[in-house]
């Protein structure tokens, strides 16, 4: 008689439930006996979309569109006054202010703003990035615990500085020739024709001298000092993305005039040198224009405008500050 074939057994659904709940409870007791907690499922890593100097480009921009919009009625009064010679100068930034506007009507405290505002990301992210790897090479050498001081603040800052100024001058040479144009101010291509036209390449980096130098100091103290202030403004035990953006906006305003003031001799003398006759210059280079002008009116003409210039930092470096902080954080996550 032949044997017969045993179907196996196939567990009902509801047994089957019932023993998965029963492995499971069994799992939970054992790992509350043992103290071994049961291994999280492991997180995708986040792919940032944006790599850092994009990111720093987006965020300078910001910055210094800011800072140029926020400020540059006032960059034009003080141009204007720096660049005044005795003989036609102005008493007050208020009357040299009522003169433009009686001239040239309000659109002319708005003269030679593209020139800046073209090119305020491009020098905001230099400034930065080289701040930035200036501060890597600190803390490469000193260790990952390395906590910058005020003197590490200001060298980084001064490294900035320094780099972005070949950049900073031919832009800032357009703008002030714009400002300073009593008719309708010549395009930016306009200016960049006449300038190599009658000097060359060369003619582009008028001023570069004294350029690096107000940018190596001034950025040094004044990110030193920005630094410092939003560290002492900082809750122990939290960062530096704790601060509201109103106390960051009031650290640049507060801090702003250290760009200026040890500085200002070396941005009067850049003004003259860019403002200067192309075909036949007055000045033949810093030291030349630096003498000249103690000569003509003392030393206290080598400080003519720092008013106005201390009145128009303070909103300048508030927005700066304020919009370059508030677009790196909205830029964190991407």
């Amino acid at each position: 008689m032949a044997a017969s074939v045993v179907a196996p057994r196939i567990p009902s659904t509801a047994k089957v439930q019932t023993l998965r709940a029963a492995q499971e409870t069994y799992e939970r007791s054992s790992h509350v006996k043992t103290g071994v907690a049961k291994r999280p499922p492991a997180s995708r890593t986040r792919v940032s979309i944006l790599p850092q100097f994009a990111k720093d480009i987006l965020a300078g921009t910001a910055g210094g569109v800011g800072a140029v919009v926020a400020a540059q009625p006032l960059d034009t009064i003080r141009i204007r006054m720096i660049s005044n010679n005795a003989a036609n100068p102005s008493s007050s930034m208020i009357a040299c202010g009522q003169s433009i506007v009686a001239r040239e009507g309000v659109m002319g405290l708005y003269k030679g703003m593209s020139a800046p505002v073209a090119g305020a990301g491009l020098l905001m992210a230099i400034m930065f990035s080289s701040r930035g790897q200036a501060s890597d090479v600190l803390r490469t050498h000193y260790g990952p615990s390395f906590t910058p001081q005020f003197h590490h603040s200001v060298a980084c800052g001064m490294f900035g500085g320094l780099m972005q100024a070949p950049v900073a001058t031919p832009i800032e040479l357009i703008k002030i020739r714009q400002q300073t144009s009593r008719s309708s101010p010549p395009s930016a291509s306009a200016i960049l024709q006449a300038v190599v036209g009658a000097q060359g390449l060369k003619g582009l980096q008028r001023g570069l001298l004294a350029t690096a130098l107000r940018d190596c100091i001034g950025y040094g103290c004044f990110l030193g000092a920005a630094e410092m202030g939003m560290r002492a403004l900082t809750p122990e035990g939290a960062s530096r993305k704790d601060l509201s953006l109103g106390t960051v906006m009031c650290v640049g305003m507060a801090t702003g005039m250290w760009y200026w003031i040890p500085t200002f001799p070396f941005e009067t003398c850049k003004t003259r040198m860019q403002n200067d006759c192309l075909t036949n210059p007055r000045y033949s280079g810093l030291a030349d224009c630096m003498r000249q002008t103690v000569q003509q009116g003392g030393v206290r003409s080598l400080f003519r405008g720092l008013g106005s210039t201390i009145a128009f930092s303070v909103p300048r470096n508030g927005a700066k500050l304020l919009c370059f902080e508030l677009a790196r954080r909205l830029l964190t996550d991407l």
